[in-house]
């Protein structure tokens, strides 16, 4: 397509856009910072990985730390590169790789994208794909006189689907009906997204207590999902900022990563890889549910696939969560030597505390794992390791480290 600026050039007929100073100086600060945290997690996943890690496990966390270093190069790229141009009635885009322009006429309409700072422009041409305009600049009275007479398309849809809603006779008998039936869904996903922020500042700050935490955690997504069902369809899983339609998303969204991150954290299991798999087959079973529930016309692929990535984490957390938790449990004490220890500070991420042990149990070579601090002190003083293997509620063993009495 050419390099757009010799497409483009600049005159006095036409206004440039470049991203503010705020928005600037945002990007040149987040983007190195994330590619220095994406190189430092590749760095400790190199430094901790050894033959006992479970190579899904790995692999997973590869492309986690990768993707931020990547996402932190683009933000630089971006930021860069990143015009907005108006020359008459064209408008041009220039973003990351992609250079797009249009014109009023062959605007359809506009309608926000969702994140609260980017414009969707639609074409009348069905055929053509839909125009970004990112608005990272003070946008004046130019800029938005060129939006004149152009429809909005969300007003129009949030029309559309509350005439939808009070004329379905799936939401009630009469209109009246429906319109209670809509305020009770609204209240219903009000309520159910607010628990969910709730327990996830819960699990975050202090999982205390941890049996309560953890079954709220597991039952709030379920909840989402029976909300979906009793109300046929009238809440969404994925519905878009301006629709009438509740949606569900933070009850979902917010507990599922509490509660894989918490099963990653408070738990040492010995093959992660078997909780990745069946954490995917429930992902895949909780997704179509959700899908026939609400009727499924509405969910594209990138939110079945969002929402799949979505279940996935919860899956994983509560096979987990539930094969850890499970009791009782019989316990085989196996002892290991420590090979050494060491201790890293932090600012951001506090002290951390590793232990490096001979080969026990199904650990067939020497490896360096991550204890609390009153671990690696007891364990200090007694200059042996005792590691309490469980075989798992749902046959995923895992264990725990322990200072040997003497």
């Amino acid at each position: 397509m050419g390099d757009w600026y010799a497409r483009l050039p600049e005159t006095e007929e036409e206004k440039v856009y470049r991203a503010s100073r705020g928005w600037t100086v945002f990007m040149w600060l987040a983007g190195p910072g994330l590619i220095a945290l994406g190189l430092w997690g590749l760095d400790r996943l190199w430094r901790q990985h050894g033959p006992g890690k479970a190579i899904a496990e790995t692999i997973f966390v590869a492309a986690c730390v990768l993707g931020l270093a990547a996402l932190g190069a683009a933000s630089i790229v971006f930021i860069i590169r990143y015009r907005v141009r108006l020359k008459g009635d064209l408008l041009a885009v220039q973003g990351l790789v992609k250079y797009c322009e249009i014109r009023r006429s062959e605007v359809r309409g506009f309608r926000s994208k969702g994140d609260g700072v980017t414009t969707q422009l639609v074409p009348r041409d069905p055929t053509r794909s839909t125009i970004d305009v990112p608005i990272y600049f003070k946008a004046d009275q130019v800029f938005w006189d060129w939006f004149d007479d152009l429809e909005d398309l969300d007003y129009a849809e949030m029309d559309g689907e509350e005439e939808e809603i009070l004329s379905s006779e799936a939401y009630g008998a009469t209109e009246e009906r429906r319109a209670n039936r809509l305020d009770q869904a609204i209240t219903a996903a009000r309520y159910l997204n607010g628990i969910g922020a709730g327990l996830a500042i819960w699990g975050w700050l202090l999982p205390s207590p941890y049996v309560v935490l953890m079954v709220l955690l597991l039952l709030t997504p379920l909840a989402a999902v029976e909300l979906i069902r009793r109300y046929k369809g009238l809440i969404r899983f994925d519905g878009k900022e301006s629709s009438v339609y509740p949606n569900v998303g933070t009850g979902l969204l917010l507990p599922s990563v509490i509660l894989a991150y918490r099963a990653a954290s408070d738990w040492a299991v010995l093959d992660a890889g078997y909780a990745v798999a069946w954490g995917a087959a429930i992902a895949a079973i909780l997704l179509v549910l959700l899908i026939r529930f609400s009727g499924g016309a509405h969910t594209g692929w990138f939110a079945a696939a969002c929402g799949f990535l979505l279940l996935w984490a919860y899956g994983y957390g509560a096979v987990v969560t539930v094969n850890c938790a499970w009791e009782p449990q019989r316990i085989e004490w196996i002892e290991a030597e420590v090979v050494d220890q060491r201790m890293t500070e932090s600012s951001r991420y506090g002290t951390k505390y590793y232990l490096e042990l001979t080969p026990w149990g199904p650990v067939t070579e020497t490896e360096e794992i991550q204890v609390s601090s009153l671990e690696f002190r007891a364990v200090e003083e007694s200059g042996a390791a005792c590691i309490a293997l469980r075989p798992g509620g749902l046959g995923l063993a895992w264990y725990s480290v322990h200072a040997c009495e003497r």
